[in-house]
């Protein structure tokens, strides 16, 4: 389909080599509100040589998951560094390199018609976090656990406005994997799932793959992909997509074990 395959195109256009929006007057979270850190004490944002590049969320002192997407995969881990603890995107909390990465084997070989599925990947700290108020792991969603339709969830990130960096946060709902699939005219795999508003506007950008989509205090989703490439979401596509983290908790459990058996 043409679609996915400009989103892609544009995205490349956007963001640049760095990842970083070209764009200052470019939102990132969409329809959000002010937030500290220390209501979502999980959120990560990832940067690449310096710049911000993707966001995710901690799961363990010295775990994230992120967007697949966000990665080079033949770049060295080292390249990439996390930050945690602050409300502000590029300073306070505590920076850390990024020691190891893996990405889903899905993500390459299964990408449908121009978007990514299996869209998750997990990334070692070089050294554990410390836990307090502005930084806590969040429990994961467990296997094949499913959300009803209309359910309340809570999207966080970062805005950017003239004030600089503001941590938000998006309330959506839950769609149906059928519904959303014929508001985006677009497959939607198992690997994936759909949230957002009925009215639009509300939602995440370029800058915001990764950011984790979170129900009943669990993560149930990382920010995947979008179909209105102009405005990233919108009344015509008011859905967007998320990485499905519960279809993909066997492969996120057993990559962590196996990690630390090595």
């Amino acid at each position: 389909m043409l679609i996915p395959v400009l989103f892609l195109f544009f995205q490349a256009l956007w963001l640049g080599e760095t990842g970083v929006a070209v764009s200052k007057n470019a939102k990132f979270i969409i329809g959000g509100t002010d937030i500290d850190i220390t209501e979502a004490p999980y959120m990560a944002s990832v940067h690449y040589k310096g710049h911000v590049h993707c966001l995710g969320a901690l799961i363990a002192k010295d775990i994230v998951l992120t967007s697949a997407g966000c990665l080079r995969t033949s770049e060295n881990a080292t390249l990439y560094k996390v930050r945690v603890g602050s409300s502000q995107i590029s300073e306070d909390g505590e920076y850390h390199h990024v020691s190891k990465f893996a990405v889903h084997p899905g993500m390459t070989e299964e990408n449908y018609e121009g978007v990514p599925n299996n869209d998750i990947a997990i990334l070692w700290l070089s050294k554990p976090v410390t836990f307090s108020d502005k930084i806590a792991a969040i429990p994961m969603k467990d296997h094949n656990e499913e959300i009803d339709e209309g359910q309340v969830t809570q999207l966080t990130g970062w805005e950017f406005n003239e004030d600089g960096y503001k941590l938000q946060k998006v309330m959506l709902q839950t769609v149906n994997a059928t519904h959303c699939a014929k508001q985006l005219k677009h497959r939607i795999t198992p690997q994936m799932m759909c949230a957002g508003t009925p009215e639009g506007d509300k939602g995440f950008c370029y800058e915001d793959f990764g950011a984790p989509l979170v129900h009943n205090g669990k993560l149930a989703g990382l920010a995947s992909w979008f179909m209105d490439w102009m405005r990233c979401v919108s009344r015509k596509f008011p859905a967007q997509v998320y990485s499905k983290v519960s279809t993909m908790r066997s492969w996120i459990d057993e990559t962590i074990k196996n990690n630390k058996n090595n």
